[in-house]
């Protein structure tokens, strides 16, 4: 499966977590399930670097900031 990693406006490390951004705000179709398909991607290819050590979850925020989704980064390591 292709995640769209285009919807990301920006990225990092932020209170002890791993933040996503998306373009869109809730109110324009910013989904719990895109925000969760993005999350998983993400925790999956930070599980086992350094990041995996300092930072907690991965958390998907819409535009206007509300939280759509949040994974443990460690959940990302699938076996």
């Amino acid at each position: 499966m292709s995640i769209d990693m285009s919807l990301v406006q920006a990225e990092g490390a932020e209170d002890g977590n791993f933040v996503m951004y998306l373009k869109v705000p809730r109110s324009q179709g910013a989904s719990p399930e895109a925000a969760a398909a993005l999350g998983d991607a993400r925790a999956e290819s930070l599980a086992g670097t350094p990041y995996a050590q300092q930072l907690s979850n991965v958390v998907v925020y819409s535009l206007d900031r509300e939280p759509l989704y949040q994974t443990p980064i460690t959940s990302g390591a699938r076996q």
